[in-house]
């Protein structure tokens, strides 16, 4: 009995292991406002955090609400109970978003109401953004909505890069291995 709780606590241990910052594989957008255009729509999610105003997501002058499409995870099943968000941080232009919902979807199907969230504005004066974490209910998705809805008084709006705190969802067959091994284990015990 002490073996087969000692394997199991080991395929906990292994699942949460998995746990990782995990970038978008595609992104795309929708508009609040007519004739939106992103100046770097693919940047808004590539796991680089931008040290100048060539690798940041922002909006152009008068727009300052949005809507993006992510793909998660090239578009398979993630679980995801938190986002990491790095806000526009160009010296203090007030461009930063200041509130903004997540909503999540798997299949088409949403997960759930959009969670609302409210970055802090980075008043260091520079180009380099500190991460703020966002604790959501977790769920499982392969995509993301994500609304800008407000800023902090600028003539557009932006954030340098948003990631999920996700877990892979194991595959069927994995799954079914790892229940039928412990089974096998159970039943080896009892004889």
């Amino acid at each position: 009995m002490k073996s087969t709780c000692a394997i199991a606590l080991s395929f906990g241990m292994a699942t949460a292991a998995n746990a990782a910052l995990t970038v978008a594989t595609d992104v795309s957008q929708t508009t609040v406002n007519a004739d939106l255009s992103l100046i770097t729509q693919d940047n808004a999610s590539d796991g680089a955090i931008a040290s100048s105003l060539n690798d940041v997501w922002v909006t152009n002058s008068g727009f300052t609400s949005a809507v993006i499409t992510l793909e998660l995870a090239g578009g398979d099943d993630v679980v995801v109970d938190g986002i990491a968000f790095w806000n526009y941080t160009p010296f203090d232009s007030g461009n930063g978003t200041a509130t903004a919902t997540i909503e999540f979807f798997n299949d088409g199907v949403s997960q759930g109401t959009a969670t609302p969230f409210a970055p802090n504005q980075d008043s260091t004066g520079s180009n380099t953004p500190t991460q703020q974490n966002f604790v959501i209910a977790t769920q499982t998705a392969d995509t993301a909505i994500l609304t800008l809805s407000t800023n902090y008084g600028g003539d557009r709006v932006g954030f340098n890069e948003i990631q999920f705190d996700t877990t892979a969802v194991p595959e069927p067959s994995s799954a079914a291995l790892i229940g039928l091994g412990g089974l096998s284990l159970i039943l080896r015990r009892r004889k």
